[in-house]
């Protein structure tokens, strides 16, 4: 064989892979922008759920009105408790009687309940009210607290009376036209047989709506016993286990991270927190969930709008001298405004943060922005996992900035295209009539 004929059949070698690797560039492009576009595609039904809080604390919450409902397919109002003094041992938060709306929310002046679920409605958004059981300890009492819950489910008459009461049929979130529950529990303490059969008691109650109610639970990024050594038991119960991946420098003397994806131990060597893709959580807080039987596609990944503020600091890998404190999106945005310059992204961790000096010290802002949103949506859909969650819905919201939800619309478009419920207001209408 000639050189030449050599050099040809190479040449025609080369061409036809470069065209079939431009089929194949082409068709992805074509893809993504069918999703773009909403239009469905052979993966449309692997896309993500988004859960969305919503605090009845926000005062500054957006309105019904002003919320993109496009942008994710469940909404949490936070939050209710359980009260074990008093039957049917419910407490709404911070103290209310059953009444026709939670107190709190954006102005405290509207049944702010009933207009949040009425427009998820409208929207095809589900509707759950969270149960939380706050203090990380059982040894922690009082109404809303994680003891207070603990007697409650381990309790079995306490436990049917609540379930009674906020599930049955002119139960609470009948009355309220709810979809279902999520539950805020810091944290069962170890194989908690109550905490089990009251979910699973409550399951078989939302199996009697017109339309199966809902249950959803937020984890830490450990793993706890009461759901990984029975993982037939939470698979089969929860449609959603939704990892809260933040907080994780809250526990460090040194500054590091709201949430970043990667621990960067190469620049601050010193770091002693955690991060998305740890070594002690596995290759990772949800892969960790997975690995013990948890199927993938009850997972979800929480991404804060919760933003952290430390002063006496002015940057990462400092040993920590002020205090940390929750930030909103509206204080970042006032900061990198004030201080140009103060702007910084981490390569490793995939994370922005802002550091300066000032009359008043050093400050330290870590958040979350566009491009860390993304690497984290990529993530998961890559990982093959069910969901992201927003904590919290408020926390993101900047009245007078354009948008004045950028963080949302950040995930929207990180995610590109959401699971959109399909509109069923009369069949969940059917036998729930009442006052709200």
């Amino acid at each position: 064989m000639s050189d030449r004929t050599k050099i040809r059949r190479t040449s025609l070698y080369l061409l036809a892979i470069s065209l079939v690797c431009m089929f194949y560039i082409i068709r992805s492009g074509s893809v993504c922008a069918s999703e773009r576009n909403g239009e469905s595609s052979s993966s449309s039904a692997t896309r993500l759920w988004v859960t969305a809080y919503y605090p009845e604390f926000g005062d500054i919450s957006p309105t019904p009105a002003q919320i993109d409902w496009t942008a994710f397919t469940h909404i949490v109002i936070f939050t209710c408790g359980m009260n074990s003094s008093t039957s049917p041992y419910f407490r709404e938060m911070p103290g209310t009687p059953d009444s026709a709306n939670f107190d709190g929310g954006y102005n405290k002046k509207i049944n702010w309940v009933k207009a949040i679920v009425d427009s998820s409605h409208n929207h095809g958004v589900k509707a759950l009210m969270c149960i939380a059981g706050l203090g990380g300890s059982n040894k922690v009492t009082g109404p809303g607290s994680t003891g207070d819950m603990e007697t409650v489910v381990n309790t079995p008459s306490m436990r049917h009376a609540f379930i009674n009461y906020v599930a049955g049929v002119r139960g609470f979130a009948r009355r309220r036209n709810l979809d279902g529950f999520d539950f805020d529990f810091e944290f069962p303490t170890g194989n908690d047989t109550g905490f089990k059969s009251f979910i699973t008691e409550l399951k078989d109650t939302l199996s009697h709506w017109p339309e199966q109610g809902i249950i959803t639970t937020v984890v830490p990024v450990w793993q706890t016993d009461v759901y990984t050594n029975d993982t037939a038991w939470a698979n089969n119960n929860f449609d959603q286990i939704n990892v809260m991946c933040y907080g994780m420098a809250d526990g460090s003397s040194i500054t590091g991270f709201n949430s970043p994806v990667v621990t960067d131990k190469i620049n601050y060597v010193n770091y002693n927190g955690t991060a998305w893709f740890d070594p002690i959580y596995q290759f990772g807080p949800w892969y960790g969930w997975a690995k013990h039987g948890i199927s993938k596609s009850k997972i979800g990944c929480i991404i804060p709008f919760e933003m952290r503020y430390i002063s006496g600091n002015d940057g990462p890998g400092q040993t920590r001298v002020g205090t940390s404190s929750y930030a909103n999106y509206s204080a970042v945005l006032a900061a990198k405004a004030a201080n140009p310059g103060s702007d910084h992204w981490d390569a490793i961790s995939q994370v922005p943060w802002i550091g300066y000096d000032d009359a008043f010290g050093k400050h330290y802002y870590t958040y979350e922005n566009q491009l860390s949103i993304q690497v984290k949506v990529d993530t998961i859909k890559n990982g093959g996992f069910g969901g992201v969650g927003i904590w919290e819905l408020f926390r993101g919201y900047v009245p007078g900035s354009n948008p004045p939800d950028e963080l949302l619309q950040d995930v929207k478009q990180a995610v590109g295209g959401i699971a959109i419920q399909p509109d069923t207001t009369q069949s969940r209408n059917m036998g729930k009539k009442g006052n709200f």
